[in-house]
């Protein structure tokens, strides 16, 4: 019996922290797309960059 409810606890425990680690990449995702506009700008930044480094 102890088995048994000791793999039911592991098994609850790892979908919990799934759930959790979910949880923080929709939130992480969120922010992400509220600064995307930032994102795209680096994005553009780092390309300049690569083409000036580039050019010789």
């Amino acid at each position: 019996m102890r088995l048994r409810n000791k793999a039911r606890y592991q098994i609850l425990e790892s979908v919990y922290s799934t759930t959790l680690f979910t949880l923080g990449i929709t939130k992480r995702w969120k922010t992400l797309y509220r600064s995307k506009s930032i994102l795209i700008y680096l994005q553009l930044s780092l390309r300049v960059e690569y083409q000036k480094k580039k050019k010789p």
